[in-house]
């Protein structure tokens, strides 16, 4: 039994992953391929800002993680719930990224961009958006925290409980939303690592 345990736990160890949040710039093959020798090997960039509008760099940096070997490229979308057609908004980032390799898409529910005073049509914006994000065969998440998910669709609200979370700033976990637990958490600020404009992550 002990030996099945220690299995279980090195099994857990060895598919963990430790990555970065990247923002900024666009990013070089050499930047992605320092990660890589640092032993990071997800990479998540931003596809859509709180604006609605599609990141100028998102392209590049999915192409020169992709380049540098980077196991797990993911990419995120900052909903803009004050400018409506949710799915639209989805569609628009997955149609912007076909042909290109990423793994997983995340739905970053952060407070720039909504109507804090209407939490339902809030909660009514977000049901759509998780109901199309899986739709175009990537598996999907959820970035936000406690204080974000509170201020936009109260703390009880377990409409994106059926998706793993990445808990955003990181912190203590204190259940929220439906989650009991974590997936991925921002560690802390990467602090000059490969001259990235960064957070250290670590997925699960």
């Amino acid at each position: 039994m002990n030996r099945v345990i220690i299995l279980n736990f090195v099994l857990a160890f060895a598919f963990a992953l430790n990555g970065v949040d990247v923002r900024g710039a666009p990013n070089t093959v050499e930047s992605m391929k320092c990660l890589k020798s640092k032993n990071y090997d997800l990479a998540a960039f931003r596809a859509q800002t709180d604006t609605g509008e599609i990141d100028e760099d998102i392209i590049n940096n999915v192409k020169v993680a992709n380049a540098a070997g980077i196991g797990a490229v993911d990419v995120y979308i900052v909903p803009c719930g004050n400018c409506g057609n949710p799915r639209g908004q989805v569609i628009k980032v997955v149609n912007t990224l076909k042909g290109y390799k990423y793994r997983k898409i995340w739905i970053t529910v952060e407070t720039a961009g909504w109507d804090f005073k209407d939490k339902e049509k809030s909660r009514k914006f977000l049901r759509e958006i998780f109901d199309e994000a899986p739709r175009h065969g990537k598996p999907v998440g959820v970035c936000t925290n406690l204080e974000e998910w509170d201020r936009i669709v109260g703390r009880d609200w377990r409409g994106g409980s059926m998706f793993p979370l990445w808990l955003d700033g990181g912190g203590v976990f204190r259940p929220f939303g439906g989650w009991r637990t974590w997936h991925v958490k921002d560690i802390q600020p990467c602090r000059e690592l490969c001259d990235l404009d960064c957070d250290i992550t670590y997925e699960k």
